[in-house]
Order: structure tokens, then sequence, then C-alpha cells
């Protein structure tokens, strides 16, 4: 399933009452996202005008996991039509094993760590585009699997849900977010709907990921772009009166 070719649109296929009310919310988050879409500006090195704090806390009349989940589903939309939009780009660059990532980055697949508990250590060179393919075929996988994203009321969520499945998969779509502005952001640029829809969707995702502590800003991930992130992490400090993360 080349991701370069087509973009997912899921959490609305499963079934039950806890599904179809998670598939609610995602529209509602998305609708109070393209609100403030106007209100997002500027370059990639300037990125930090207009608040997206209301999209990020917590509704009173919401459970904690439900806005995670939600939330969840909505960027990884978000992120596989934004990457959908590269296409003509990623096809025309022929990226090889090791390339088509930001400078002097190369993203490893850990498969030991999500499906082959056997072999401890097993990782595969990919280029950026495979990267980008395996995660976004792997997180649809854990938002279908009703044992993750739970779609009956009666169902638990894992112990683990935030810890074990959520920060991992906000670790790797930033890093499919570093991928396309390092390798892609030229062929975007021509259009300044899609820059926009980009940089307000890398907003919203670092202002979530700093609202419920899903990425580790300390971290070497977050170093390839530290700029941008430097602009959104002033604001949000500002903004919640918040001096560190």
């Amino acid at each position: 399933m080349p991701v370069d070719k087509q973009t997912f649109e899921v959490g609305k296929k499963s079934s039950g009452s806890r599904a179809v009310r998670r598939a609610d919310l995602v529209d509602k988050v998305r609708a109070r996202k393209s609100s403030m879409l106007s209100e997002i500006q500027g370059s990639f090195h300037t990125l930090g005008g207009g608040t997206l704090l209301e999209a990020v806390v917590l509704p009173e009349d919401e459970e904690e996991n439900e806005w995670m989940a939600a939330n969840t589903v909505d960027f990884f939309n978000e992120l596989t039509m934004l990457y959908g939009l590269c296409s003509a780009d990623v096809e025309a660059k022929h990226f090889g094993p090791g390339q088509g990532f930001p400078k002097n980055i190369v993203y490893y697949w850990d498969n030991a760590e999500d499906s082959d508990p056997v072999n401890k250590k097993l990782y595969k060179q990919l280029s950026g585009p495979e990267y980008v393919e395996l995660v976004f075929t792997w997180v649809e996988n854990l938002i279908e699997n009703p044992s993750v994203f739970p779609t009956e009321e009666e169902a638990d969520w894992p112990e683990d849900f935030k810890s074990g499945y959520i920060r991992k998969m906000f670790r790797r779509m930033f890093r499919v977010f570093a991928i396309i502005y390092h390798n892609h952001f030229q062929a975007l640029e021509k259009d300044k709907k899609a820059i926009n829809h980009l940089n307000t969707c890398f907003k919203h995702f670092i202002f979530f990921s700093m609202q419920w502590e899903l990425l580790d800003f300390q971290g070497e991930d977050v170093k390839v772009l530290k700029r941008p992130i430097k602009n959104i992490r002033d604001q949000y400090e500002k903004e919640t009166g918040s001096e560190d993360l």
C-alpha cells in the first residue's frame, strides 16, 4: 500500500457506541482546528502566531483517554493527507535506503519493539518513503484495534494506553512531520493553503504534545525542528504560564 499515492481516513470504520462517539469527537476536533487555520501565518522558522491552546485542553465533559484517542485519530488523518500532497515530490526524488530523512539523520524501524518479541533487536535500513509507509500502516492498525482503542462502552482502556501506545505513536508521527519539513517543504511552499495547513497541524501537534507530555522535548528527535518548536514552545509557555515541561 504505497502511501505516497493515497491517504488514510481512519477512526470511522469501527462499529460500537464508543467508536461512533469517538468519530463525532474527531469531527469536533477538526472543526475547531479549521476555525483557527486563518490565525496561523508565517514561514517555517517564524511559525508561532495564533493560539491553539483551547484545542488541546481537556473539555469538561470528556474523558482523558477518549480525548487523547480522538486527537490521535485526527492528527493521523491530517498527517496522511499532508504527506499525500507530497506524492509527486516523493516520486521525483527517488530516495534510496538511508535517504529522504532530515539532514544527517536516518530513522530505523524496530520490528522487535512492536510485533516480534522473539528477535529483541531487528532493524532494517529504509528510505524515507518506506519508513513513512511503515509508520502509517502501524498507526492505522493500532487505531483500528479494539483492544487498544476500545469501541464498546464496557471495554476497558489498556493500562499503558498513554505510556505504551500514544507516546510511541506521537514520536513516530513527529518523525513524519520532520521528513515533510526537511524534504518536501519547498514543494508544498508553492501552495500557500497547503503550507498554512501544514503549519497549523504541526503547531497543534506540538501544543497537544506539550499539554499531555507525549514527546521528549529534551531528546534527540525534536532537535531536527528545534527552531519552529522553540517558537511554538515559547507561545505555549506564555499562554499557560509554564516554564518547564
